[in-house]
């Protein structure tokens, strides 16, 4: 979410970017024209600032920037940042679980008040929907595949597996080639994609750029509440996003073609403020196959 923020700022501004932050993402923000450099924010570097005396190199980084953005929770790295800089802003990434506000709504918010993007615009973000549509800009054969992305950050977060296997078999049903996507948190779920019937083809991207070249490749894809997801969404994929016990309300993907699952269910999302699902799991076992299925069929540019 942070990137479409920042691409509010841009807008507002004009003003160049420089990214602390995760390798894939950095480099994902400098390919799509938004950050002129970026660097790893797990470095001993970037660590210092943790510490008493941040190293001359992160020094003199922060206080040759005009103004720096802290996307953190963390109030001493926000004072180690606001002691080297000429003006620091502290972003909290999101709001307090619970608090049904949507992430990016939030994130604007601040950066409105802080007068980094436009006052006149609300948190409205409709307008930004097409800023990174490389799906637009590609072409593709009409035997695209559709990509199934099985995994997240969270076992808690994913549909059965056994519902991507039959959301794989309607589509082959179909004529439509669908292939799966493991990233490398997803442990465990190769094992159950080799028991499948028809045996599915595994890509594993190695980098978020590779990532975005399968993504703006294919027809349309489908997946849980992930970081996968929300690339997917952002770069104008048309996305089926599964959600269960985490809240859309809060964490629904942007993007021009994306549309939200969630199964029936009564219950408020807990993901956030429980540490297991409930027993009967509705939320994401009731999403069917054939609602999915409908949607990837109909996915096309528009």
């Amino acid at each position: 979410m942070a990137l479409w923020g920042l691409q509010a700022v841009v807008e507002h501004t004009g003003c160049s970017l420089t990214l602390f932050c995760a390798p894939g993402l950095g480099g994902l923000a400098k390919n799509l024209g938004l950050a002129q450099a970026a660097f790893p924010v797990q470095s001993p570097e970037i660590a210092s600032l943790y510490g008493p005396a941040p190293s001359p190199w992160v020094r003199e980084q922060i206080q040759a920037r005009d103004s720096v953005l802290v996307f953190s929770f963390s109030r001493d790295l926000f004072s180690a940042v606001q002691s080297l800089s000429r003006q620091a802003y502290s972003i909290p990434p999101r709001p307090k679980p619970g608090e049904r506000v949507h992430v990016l709504d939030r994130i604007l918010s601040h950066l409105q008040k802080a007068g980094l993007v436009d006052p006149e615009a609300g948190t409205g973000y409709s307008h930004m929907l097409h800023a990174f549509d490389l799906y637009a800009r590609a072409g593709r054969p009409a035997n695209a595949p559709v990509l199934l992305h099985p995994g997240s950050g969270s076992p808690r977060k994913n549909w059965p597996l056994e519902s991507f296997g039959k959301l794989f078999d309607a589509l082959e049903e179909k004529g439509i080639p669908g292939k799966m996507v493991l990233g490398p948190d997803d442990h465990g779920l190769e094992q159950g994609l080799e028991a499948w019937e028809r045996k599915p083809e595994i890509l594993r991207p190695e980098s978020l750029l590779e990532f975005k070249d399968l993504l703006t490749a294919s027809r349309a894809y489908a997946g849980n509440d992930s970081g996968a997801t929300h690339v997917a969404a952002m770069l104008g994929v048309p996305a089926a996003a599964l959600f269960g016990p985490s809240d859309p309300v809060r964490w629904r993907p942007v993007g021009p073609r994306v549309q939200v699952f969630r199964g029936e269910c009564e219950s408020v999302p807990c993901f956030e403020t429980r540490e297991k699902n409930c027993r009967e799991g509705k939320c994401l076992d009731s999403i069917a196959p054939g609602e999915i299925l409908e949607f990837l069929e109909l996915a096309r540019y528009k």
